[in-house]
C-alpha cells in the first residue's frame, strides 16, 4: 500500500479478495498490510536487542 498511497484499505481489501487464492491466504495478506508498521517496529526492536546481546 505504500507504493499506492491513494488506495484506501477498503479498495486494497477488495482487490485482494478478488484474487484466485485461498481465503486464509487473503486474510493473511490483509492482516499483514493492516499491521505492517507494527510488524516492522517489532522486527526492528528484536534486531536491536539481538545486536546488543551478541556484542
Amino acid at each position: 500500500m505504500e507504493k499506492y498511497p491513494q488506495r484506501d484499505s477498503v479498495d486494497f481489501k477488495r482487490e485482494i479478495e478478488s484474487l484466485p487464492i485461498p481465503k486464509d491466504m487473503q486474510e493473511r495478506i490483509i492482516f499483514f498490510e493492516a499491521n505492517k508498521k507494527d510488524i516492522r517496529e517489532i522486527k526492528d526492536a528484536f534486531e536491536i536487542k539481538n545486536k546488543l546481546v551478541i556484542k
